[in-house]
């Protein structure tokens, strides 16, 4: 599981009285191969409930609602 605060900033022509905060909990799965001296991340995988919730979560139910971007994923071979 992976917190972070988030500043989001609706009208930047009013910056500090349009400001939120708030704090975003994801549980975010990291596919990686181990090279000498380094990490090398194949894939992410992020969903927005616990691991609890995964089990029995539809996909719909998972989808992202984060008021930041998502990510997107990506595989190297």
């Amino acid at each position: 599981m992976v917190s972070y605060n988030v500043t989001y900033v609706s009208d930047l022509k009013n910056a500090n009285q349009s400001k939120t905060n708030q704090t975003e909990t994801r549980t975010v799965k990291l596919s990686y191969s181990k090279l000498p001296g380094e990490l090398l991340v194949n894939q992410v995988q992020v969903w927005k409930s616990g691991l609890d919730d995964l089990d029995k979560a539809t996909p719909k139910t998972l989808e992202e609602s984060s008021s930041i971007s998502s990510l997107p994923n990506t595989t190297t071979k």
